[in-house]
């Protein structure tokens, strides 16, 4: 081939058009014009030599030269043109000083202005960029090579997952760096390791150490099963924020500190915590300023009892649902609308009951009463079908498992019974018990919710400690208790009173005076809510219990007229800044510094918001 090059015919040849792939002079890594990272460079280099791709060939490399081949196919015999438009391209080479030039904060600088780099990328460039070449290849295929596979190029940001939850466990301040400032939080991290006195090697075997511990979690990949399901069902829930925690946990499990059943209790009692959490509609938040400092509060001597107690410790919006808060909670939960989590519910309670395991992978949510209700069905749901409707469809009581949703549709519930792939023939324990029933209705939905809840309460465990050793003995020297002398707090006529206004046994109304007392629970109808101890954690528990009822009445209330005084709203705001103690529950901020009197007089008004019978409210003091 020919190409006019300066008014001449210039000849090219494969030889000429080599120079833009190899150094003709050169051998071994520096035979080649561009080299990819260690992952990608076995292919890579099988494509410019024209050799037998690897097995494992990577997807992207493969994408990227079938790109460039296919649009080279357009020029056609248009060769000259090709070679025209490669002469164009222009390479730029710096050149640095040794010693003047700190090639990490020129590399920070170019990449500020183009594609951005991954955190991790940023993390290991920082690491082994002032080494010797030999340094560098040396560490890297020791220590961050392996953990590039095991994340491997379409998980770059879970390596930077990682790496985020690497710094809170091993910061002093127990911070969670932002995903986006990773990078400049290691760089401190690691300032302050070599000022400890530590290589870039011992940084190294550290991280890789807990990388590995994380990718057996994170990624599903650890080699005991009981510890692999544990985790499978916890990383239904995304609590990202307490892989730092459990990484911890990992590496006392790693060293013997802990035992393998033990870590097995650990991580199910994360998932009893945050289950029930989740069934109770207490917001997320919180999680993340209790699980970074966490460990804090162990004493790894008495590993799983400590972790226990920690849990069971935390109040208000921090709480372990106990049972008689979280089974009537799951009763009423819409939990179909929940995704995934339904059938996560679902499926631990069958594994958890069912000794005979099925692969649950293909089962799907069946409505026993249908989303769309024949008028058949609403003659087996009674008069009042609607109200059943719009209150039980997507809960427990109504929902069950099947191989053959498709099939059931919304055909009666005695042809839901009796069909070829109905309940009675199916092997599953959950529909076990509709075998047995000749009509579906309020009554048999509640009947089996409440059969549900009560296997829930024990896949879902409550630690059993004795009350005496939760009430924490610290906060017990803190009590302040009523004494004859008085110290003008209270009027003596009113501390007299308290003393008189009964026991946990009697219930109290909205519209008596409480100071100086201390509430233990309240209820509404049928619903109780327990073990509260103080009027500001009350205040919370009937907001959660409010939002859980109507969210979208509840996140509304910063623009509520009943609660706004010349135009400005005191109890509820969109914004933490505008009340004195602000705490966030559902999408608003709720301010908890009232008295009690002031407490029960908002709540009244918050009943009356929500269209409730304020006379059914009831309150029981300690």
């Amino acid at each position: 081939m020919h190409v006019a090059k300066d008014g001449e015919k210039e000849e090219i040849t494969p030889k000429k058009l080599g120079y833009y792939l190899f150094n003709s002079d050169e051998s071994g890594d520096r035979e080649y014009k561009l080299l990819l990272t260690q992952g990608d460079k076995e292919g890579f280099v099988a494509l410019v030599k024209d050799q037998p791709p690897p097995k494992d060939m990577p997807q992207h490399i493969r994408v990227n030269y079938e790109f460039f081949r296919t649009h080279i196919e357009t020029w056609g015999n248009d060769l000259e043109g090709l070679y025209q438009a490669l002469e164009r391209l222009l390479a730029v080479v710096i050149i640095l000083k040794q010693g003047q030039d700190n090639p990490q904060l020129i590399f920070e600088s170019l990449n500020s202005t183009g594609l951005d780099l991954s955190q991790t990328d940023l993390i290991r460039n920082f690491l082994l960029m002032d080494l010797e070449t030999k340094e560098q290849t040396r560490l890297y295929e020791k220590y961050w090579y392996p953990m590039e596979q095991r994340f491997d190029h379409e998980n770059s940001a879970q390596f930077d997952r990682f790496m985020r939850d690497y710094l809170t466990l091993k910061s002093k301040s127990k911070h969670i760096p932002n995903i986006e400032r990773v990078y400049l939080d290691f760089k401190i991290y690691a300032h302050e390791r070599r000022n400890d006195g530590d290589s870039t090697e011992q940084i190294l075997t550290d991280i890789a150490r807990y990388a590995g511990y994380f990718v057996n979690l994170a990624r599903e990949e650890e080699p005991n099963p009981a510890i692999l399901s544990a985790i499978t069902d916890l990383n239904q829930f995304k609590v990202e924020v307490a892989y730092p925690f459990l990484l911890e946990a990992y590496g006392d499990y790693n060293t013997g500190q802990l035992s393998a059943s033990d870590y097995v209790a650990v991580i199910r009692l994360i998932e009893s915590y945050v289950f029930r959490r989740f069934i109770c509609g207490i917001p997320t938040n919180a999680l993340n300023k209790i699980f970074p400092t966490l460990s804090k509060e162990l004493n790894k001597s008495d590993y799983l009892k400590s972790l226990q107690l920690a849990l069971m410790r935390k109040e208000s919006n921090q709480r372990f649902p106990r049972n008689a808060e979280f089974h009537p909670a799951l009763l009423e939960r819409d939990i179909y609308s929940s995704g995934s989590r339904c059938k996560y519910l679902l499926a631990r309670i069958e594994r958890y009951k069912n000794k005979e395991q099925f692969n649950l992978d293909s089962t799907t949510i069946e409505h026993i009463m249908p989303q769309d209700p024949s008028n058949d069905w609403q003659k087996e749901l009674g008069p009042s079908w609607k109200a059943v409707y719009e209150r039980y469809l997507h809960t427990i009581g109504n929902l069950a498992l099947t191989f053959y949703n498709s099939e059931m549709g919304n055909k009666s519930f005695i042809e839901k019974r009796n069909g070829d792939k109905g309940f009675t023939a199916s092997g599953l324990w959950l529909n076990r018990d509709l075998r047995e029933l000749d009509h579906w209705n309020e009554t048999e939905i509640l009947k089996r919710a409440n059969r549900l809840a009560d296997v829930a309460i024990q896949v879902w465990a409550q630690p059993d400690i004795p009350p005496d050793l939760i009430d924490n003995p610290d906060k017990k020297r803190r009590r302040t208790k009523p004494s004859s002398s008085n110290d003008g707090r209270q009027p003596v006529a009113k501390a007299a009173a308290s003393a008189s206004v009964g026991s946990n046994d009697t219930s109290h109304s909205l519209d008596e005076d409480l100071t100086g007392t201390r509430p233990i629970s309240f209820s509404y109808g049928d619903y109780r809510v327990s073990e509260l101890k103080k009027w500001n954690v009350l205040y919370q528990r009937v907001c959660g219990w409010l939002l859980d009822k109507d969210a979208a009445t509840f996140n509304a209330l910063p623009k509520s007229e009943m609660f706004l005084r010349k135009g400005v709203n005191r109890y509820f705001s969109d914004a933490q800044g505008r009340l004195y103690k602000p705490v966030s529950i559902g999408e608003i901020y709720v301010d908890i510094n009232w008295s009690v009197s002031d407490t029960l007089r908002i709540i009244k008004k918050l009943l009356a918001e929500f269209g409730l019978d304020v006379n059914l409210f009831k309150i029981y003091l300690l």
